[in-house]
C-alpha cells in the first residue's frame, strides 16, 4: 500500500501538534532530533499546530535534514488569533502544567479555537505556498486535507486545485487527514489521495473499517493513524474492575498497570495498522524509548483479539449502567 517514493518512512511518525504550543521551541527542537536520531524519519505537522507556530519551529530542525525526512503537512485549519498577553504567558503556563497536570483540561478549554478554512481552489493554493515558506522548503511530502466535511470535497476547482499542486511538485503526495466519513468520501469521488490520516484506538477502531471502504471502491491508500491512546483512562478503569484481565495484562507485559496498558495500546496501534505509520507525541525521551521497544518486541498476546473482546465488555458495562 506504501507508495514507493515513500518506502524508507519509519514505522513510527512524530507528531508535532503541540510543538511551539504545550511544548516550547527549545524543548521541541531537542526532541525532534533525539527522535531523528533513533531512526524516526517521518513528521507530521500542520498550520494550526503549535498556535501556527509548529511549522516554523520545526525549520530550524528540518532544513539541514531535508533529504532525510518526510514532512506531511495540512491544509483546512488555521491556527486561532492570539493576542500579545496570551503569547507571553505561555511560558508561564507550560510550568504550571508541568507541575500540576491536572489543570491541562482547564486550560485547554478556555484556549482561543483554531479555525476552520474554506475548501477553494484559491485558499487551498495560498495555504501550501505559505507552510513552504513557514518550512523554509520548496516542497512537502504529503499535502493532506485537513478535516474537509463530505462535502468540502465535491468542488470541482478542489480537484483541480490538487492536481495542479501535485504537477507543480509543491507536494509530492496528497492526503486526507479526518473523518473516517470524509476519507471515504474523498476515495469514491476519486480525487488524487494517496494518503488517508485516521484516528485509531481500541474504542474507536478505524483501520479496518477503512479497509473495508478501500476494497469496495477499489482503490488502496498508504494509512496513517493517531490518537491511540484515547480512552486510555476509560480502559484502565475498566480493567481494573477485572482481576482477571487485569492479571493477564499484568503477566503478559511484567510492568507496571499503567505502563502496561500504554504498552497494550502501542502494540494495538502497530498490530492494526501493520503496514502504514503510527504518529505519536514523543516529545519527552522516555516516550520515545518506550515507543521504540514496543516497535521492537513481538507481542505473545493477541492484543487485537483481547481488545475486541474487552471492548464488547464495557458496551455491556454502559447498557447495563442505563439500565
Amino acid at each position: 500500500m506504501s507508495p514507493e517514493r515513500f518506502s524508507r518512512s519509519s514505522r513510527i511518525g512524530f507528531g508535532c501538534a503541540s510543538l511551539g504550543s504545550r511544548v516550547g521551541a527549545k524543548v521541541g527542537l531537542a526532541a525532534l532530533n533525539r527522535a531523528f536520531d533513533s531512526g524516526i524519519n517521518w513528521f507530521d505537522l500542520a498550520p494550526s499546530y503549535g498556535d501556527g507556530l509548529a511549522e516554523s519551529i520545526f525549520s530550524n530542525f528540518s532544513r539541514d535534514r531535508r533529504p532525510d525526512i518526510y514532512i506531511s503537512t495540512k491544509f483546512g485549519i488555521s491556527p486561532p488569533q492570539i493576542n500579545v498577553v496570551t503569547s507571553a504567558l505561555k511560558p508561564i503556563t507550560r510550568g504550571i502544567i508541568k507541575y500540576t497536570p491536572s489543570l491541562r483540561d482547564a486550560v485547554a478549554k478556555v484556549r482561543p479555537r483554531a479555525i476552520k478554512n474554506h475548501f477553494t481552489s484559491d485558499s487551498i493554493m495560498e495555504g501550501i505556498e505559505q507552510s513552504l515558506r513557514r518550512l523554509h522548503t520548496d516542497y512537502v511530502d504529503v499535502l493532506a486535507l485537513h478535516d474537509p466535511s463530505p462535502q468540502d470535497l465535491e468542488r470541482d476547482d478542489l480537484r483541480i486545485a490538487l492536481k495542479n499542486i501535485l504537477a507543480s511538485g509543491k507536494a509530492r503526495a496528497i492526503g486526507i487527514a479526518g473523518s473516517l466519513e470524509a476519507a471515504t468520501s474523498a476515495l469514491r469521488l476519486d480525487l488524487p489521495i494517496d494518503y488517508v490520516q485516521v484516528a485509531n484506538n481500541p474504542l474507536a477502531p478505524q483501520v479496518d473499517p477503512l479497509a473495508a471502504s478501500m476494497t469496495a471502491i477499489g482503490k488502496k491508500c498508504h494509512v496513517i493513524t493517531h490518537s491511540s491512546f484515547d480512552g486510555i483512562q476509560h480502559i484502565a478503569r475498566f480493567i481494573e474492575l477485572d482481576p482477571e484481565v487485569k492479571a493477564l495484562m499484568l503477566r503478559h507485559y511484567n510492568l507496571p498497570f499503567e505502563h502496561s496498558i500504554r504498552a497494550a495500546l502501542v502494540d494495538y496501534s502497530l498490530l492494526t495498522n501493520h503496514s502504514g505509520i503510527v504518529l505519536f507525541s514523543m516529545f519527552s525521551q522516555k516516550n520515545l524509548e518506550f515507543n521504540l521497544r514496543r516497535l521492537n518486541s513481538t507481542p505473545r498476546l493477541d492484543i487485537k483479539s483481547a481488545f475486541e473482546i474487552w471492548r464488547a465488555k464495557i458496551a455491556i458495562g454502559r447498557d447495563s449502567a442505563r439500565r
